[in-house]
């Protein structure tokens, strides 16, 4: 039999979004007349200053991700405004790239396992929405005061790296160093600042 009761009224602690559950197998937001038991958690309140991006990284970088890492997370929806973050967590579990996609065949795979990585926001502003999208900059490394080239500058010799120092190719000078990030090389020996090299273009033909 059904028992009649009078539902009472509760002011929310805070200001936030709120989330409907899931109700049951009919995958529906909960709604009225839906039966609940007394412990469920029917609503759930997203305050705003608790507000996360969540981003996906690819396994072959996941690894030089880590908690605590500085993040710049900018919002091109609000004039590419700029934000401090910091990465909080990295997911000991991938996912495949299309997991949430289906085909007919059933899920699709992309065969690329990517990793979900939660990012906290400092001084979040009041114009910040739930399902922006973001770009997020994570800084892998730095170094301070140092000497680099492009990248295109540097070859590779039986001895280590070299550069060109004139517009002669055989004008090559030897130094030392290593590769950072995409596109630059940090010299530590052979190479000061201001010294001026030279970058071999060749023609398709």
């Amino acid at each position: 039999s059904w028992q009649e009761f009078e539902a009472e009224g509760f002011d929310a602690p805070v200001s936030g979004v709120v989330r409907l559950k899931q109700y049951g197998a009919a995958n529906r937001p909960t709604q009225a007349g839906d039966e609940w038991w007394s412990e469920d958690a029917v609503v759930m309140l997203y305050p705003p200053e608790n507000l996360e991006v969540q981003i996906r990284v690819n396994e072959v970088n996941v690894d030089s991700v880590r908690a605590g890492m500085p993040a710049r997370v900018l919002v091109p929806s609000l004039r590419d405004l700029a934000l401090i973050g910091e990465i909080i967590q990295v997911s000991a579990i991938g996912r495949d790239k299309f997991h949430q996609r289906q085909s007919r065949q059933g899920e699709a795979h992309a065969g690329v396992t990517e990793f979900d990585v939660r990012v906290r926001i400092d001084g979040l502003p009041a114009e910040m929405r739930q399902g922006m999208t973001v770009v997020v900059e994570i800084a892998l490394a730095q170094h301070a005061n140092a000497v680099s080239l492009a990248t295109g500058a540097v070859f590779a010799t039986d001895a280590g790296f070299a550069v060109l120092s004139s517009a002669d190719a055989a004008d090559v000078k030897a130094i030392r160093g290593e590769f950072f990030g995409h596109d630059r090389f940090i010299v530590s020996e052979g190479l000061n600042a201001g010294d001026q090299v030279w970058v071999e273009r060749r023609k398709n033909l």
